[in-house]
């Protein structure tokens, strides 16, 4: 929907863009397809489909953006480039903003881990951690019907034992995080209050873009989610902490 398709950019598939050649604005076409043998998706290699299809505007592409460019792309949110450029200089500093936190949330707890001695790892903790690792590569792999030796080589592991060796070693180091923070947990007495699980679970499902609170209890329960919760607490105490040491 209100895509801005350039013809013969060949972002779609062949046949999608020249059939629309020769077609009016304002007109719903109907387009009979037929995905590539090659697709990526194998169930749709070769099956022919029919897409209909309504166009709103046609023009030509010319260098830069003015204000009735960006007013009707952006349906009237932006009436002019200098809207546009104020909303994307917020948004982009708000996303400054999250990846440097992101980025002091992991070297606190990185730091914790290195300063932490672990008596016991248990193989049973690494071997879920790394599994799930795996299953998700081979999740990407089934959808795009891919080996998972291709996707280790696009991951940018020279064979598919290294990215095994890497799955194992980011495991570990998983397993320690968990072991620090539900140190951390214990030694706080860390509990979330039910005001607490609605305002964090709110972030979660904002996150996510669930609005239904029940199913996203039923698809994660409420026990993995509070395990979330007082981890990202004790996270969170870790943080205030190491930033209090540095003023």
């Amino acid at each position: 929907t209100d895509y801005d398709l350039t013809i013969g950019s060949h972002t779609f598939i062949e046949d999608f863009e020249t059939g629309l050649i020769g077609k009016q604005v304002g007109t719903t076409v109907d387009i009979e397809t037929k995905f590539p043998d090659t697709y990526q998706n194998e169930e749709l290699r070769g099956k022919v489909t029919v897409f209909t299809i309504t166009i709103n505007y046609i023009g030509q592409k010319k260098e830069g953006a003015d204000d009735t460019y960006i007013n009707r792309l952006s349906k009237g949110t932006y009436p002019t480039m200098n809207d546009f450029r104020n909303a994307l200089k917020a948004e982009m500093e708000k996303q400054a903003e999250a990846e440097y936190e992101d980025r002091v949330y992991d070297a606190v707890i990185n730091q914790m881990v290195e300063n932490s001695q672990f008596v016991t790892i248990l193989d049973e903790d690494v071997k879920y951690y790394e599994d799930d690792m795996i299953g998700y590569y081979k999740e990407i792999a089934e959808y795009y019907g891919m080996a998972m030796t291709d996707v280790a080589t696009q991951l940018g592991f020279s064979d598919y034992d290294k990215f095994l060796d890497n799955c194992h070693e980011e495991a570990i180091k998983n397993v320690k995080q968990y072991m620090v923070l539900q140190k951390i947990v214990a030694d706080e007495k860390i509990v979330v209050s039910d005001e607490k699980y609605t305002e964090l679970l709110n972030g979660y499902m904002s996150s996510t873009q669930t609005t239904d609170r029940e199913s996203f209890e039923n698809m994660y329960s409420k026990e993995y989610l509070n395990y979330c919760m007082v981890n990202d607490l004790a996270l969170e105490l870790l943080v205030e902490k190491a930033k209090s040491n540095a003023q």
